[in-house]
């Protein structure tokens, strides 16, 4: 058994494997949106699967109903008025703009515009989410989908 003293153990906390949530602050403005997501990252990390799952769709109930004008009796029906009522192309137009004139000042030179570590991390970031919303997201997407449709078989073949 090892003791505190040994150096060959490491202890970590929390574990490896708990999921973060993206941020530790607030993510909206609306409360009851943060709580929802915050519960189903907590839910994930105590393998309350089916709590994860709820908390995820409330969570995707309460961004269509705070950043639309659904007027849908279901989730269905708000995500259909939610994403013909948008335009969720702006964020991102303004996001890789943002980007491209960050590195503008990393390309050129210019004496009183310096970049620095937070500048750099900021980019970083940015850039890494456009990356995951380009390549990543329809990847997961799609694995989560055949995911569901491989339950929808075992079910078919039990039942």
């Amino acid at each position: 058994m090892h003791t505190p003293k040994d150096s060959s153990v490491v202890f970590v906390y929390p574990s490896p494997a708990a999921r973060t949530s993206i941020s530790d602050e607030a993510i909206t403005d609306i409360a009851a949106v943060d709580r929802a997501y915050h519960s189903a990252v907590k839910a994930y990390n105590v393998g309350l699967w089916d709590a994860c799952l709820t908390s995820c769709r409330k969570t995707l109930e309460g961004i269509v109903k705070t950043q639309g004008n659904s007027t849908g009796k279901t989730l269905f029906q708000q995500l259909r008025d939610f994403f013909s009522s948008q335009d969720l192309a702006e964020p991102l137009v303004h996001l890789t703009d943002t980007i491209r004139e960050g590195g503008n000042l990393g390309a050129h030179f210019d004496m009183d515009r310096e970049p620095d570590q937070d500048l750099a991390r900021m980019m970083l970031d940015l850039i890494d989410f456009f990356l995951e919303y380009i390549y990543l997201l329809p990847k997961q997407s799609q694995a989560l989908e055949a995911r569901l449709k491989s339950l929808d078989a075992e079910d078919e073949i039990a039942g």
